[in-house]
């Protein structure tokens, strides 16, 4: 791989971002909203972790890879 570390954050990430996605999915289909929360803070919350991950994951992944290609030491890219 090109990126090895970037590449194993970037699978654990997906698999994280999936998860949360369908924890979202799961207390839409047990309370029937389609759309929006509806009201419900579980839902409301389940959706605004999902979001942050959406829009925290991959700039944290650009810079992690640009990070491993500028060559700084595997152990710092893992701290």
């Amino acid at each position: 791989s090109l990126f090895p570390i970037t590449s194993i954050y970037a699978a654990l990430c997906g698999l994280l971002v999936l998860a949360l996605a369908v924890r979202v999915a799961h207390i839409r289909r047990s309370q029937k909203i389609g759309i929006g929360d509806g009201g419900n803070r579980v839902l409301e919350r389940r959706i605004r972790i999902h979001a942050n991950a959406i829009e925290n994951v991959p700039m944290v992944l650009i810079l992690l890879g640009l990070a491993e290609a500028g060559g700084l030491p595997a152990w710092v890219l893992h701290a």
